[in-house]
């Protein structure tokens, strides 16, 4: 089965990375790649084909470009599927050559496209290596998270009941001795009943309003009067506070990296807008005017 080869970065996808828009393919096609060898070994020859010579680099390339469940694959145990590979590409590859199919005009533009498209994602990812060091993804998370604290957060019961006169007696049950959760079990008509009415921790703008605003007001082991919402009527127990606490490098470092991505490409175009001297044509050829200090789209010079 042959595996795929590697995705190449596209005019409309820079385009698209550069105004904001999520882009993954950018995202993986711009991040530095990973050394396996050094540059001794990858110029070693693994082949030759009607005299043109296949690299220990060109494998290594190969295999970045396979799912990641293949990439985890020992390389020894894929080498001769890889090499086999490149061998049948080179020597179509060589064939269309002989048969000069670079030289026929839709080729020829196909072959253009490609060009620019390795040229964008060599210039590009020069541009961003230098702001994913280790060093400089941690200023930018110490800088937005490592002082912050969230929002206040309360882990509270509740027990849903359809009438105040019901939510009244079962109040007074509680503040008589009995366990909430053991009430909730036994009289809340809401989904949590069965768990005791536990809602877990959550902060004021997940729920609705007058429940928030209820729960918010109680400090740990207070239970609320009874709280009129769209649902019917509560009591509140709340069970802890606490403020939410930052995520950890780990659980953010790719949306880092990605954002990096953004504002780099955004840059870089941006700049390169601003010293470019660029006309666009209607389909039929018509110059288009644009307003005074609006950049056009990018096109041909």
């Amino acid at each position: 089965m042959p595996f795929p080869r590697p995705r190449t970065l596209c005019v409309a996808g820079l385009l698209a990375f550069a105004c904001g828009a999520t882009a993954p393919a950018l995202a993986q096609s711009t991040a530095p790649a990973q050394p396996a060898a050094d540059a001794e070994q990858a110029e070693a020859v693994v082949a030759v084909v009607n005299g043109s010579k296949i690299y220990y680099g060109d494998v290594l390339r190969a295999r970045q470009g396979l799912p990641a469940e293949y990439q985890s694959v020992p390389l020894e145990m894929i080498f001769e599927l890889l090499l086999n590979q490149l061998v049948d590409q080179r020597l179509v590859a060589l064939a269309a050559r002989e048969a000069k199919i670079d030289e026929d005009p839709v080729v020829r533009e196909q072959l253009r496209v490609l060009e620019d498209q390795v040229l964008q994602q060599g210039y590009l990812r020069r541009q961003i290596e230098p702001e994913l060091t280790a060093e400089k993804l941690q200023a930018r998370y110490d800088a937005r998270y490592a002082a912050q604290t969230g929002p206040d957060e309360v882990r509270a019961r509740h027990i849903l009941l359809e009438t105040e006169e019901k939510a009244r007696q079962v109040l007074a049950d509680i503040r008589g001795g009995a366990d909430f959760a053991e009430a909730a079990k036994a009289h809340s008509t809401g989904p949590s009943g069965p768990r005791g009415g536990d809602l877990g921790f959550f902060q004021a703008g997940q729920m609705v309003p007058e429940f928030s605003e209820a729960a918010f007001a109680l400090q740990p082991g207070e239970v609320s009067d009874p709280v009129q919402t769209q649902f019917g009527w509560h009591l509140i127990k709340v069970e802890e506070r606490r403020v939410a606490q930052a995520p950890a490098f780990e659980e953010v470092a790719d949306e880092l990296r990605n954002e990096v991505q953004r504002e780099v490409v955004a840059k870089v175009v941006s700049h390169l807008r601003e010293g470019a001297t660029i006309e666009t044509f209607t389909p039929e050829g018509n110059p288009v005017i644009q307003p005074s200090g609006v950049q056009p789209p990018a096109g041909r010079q």
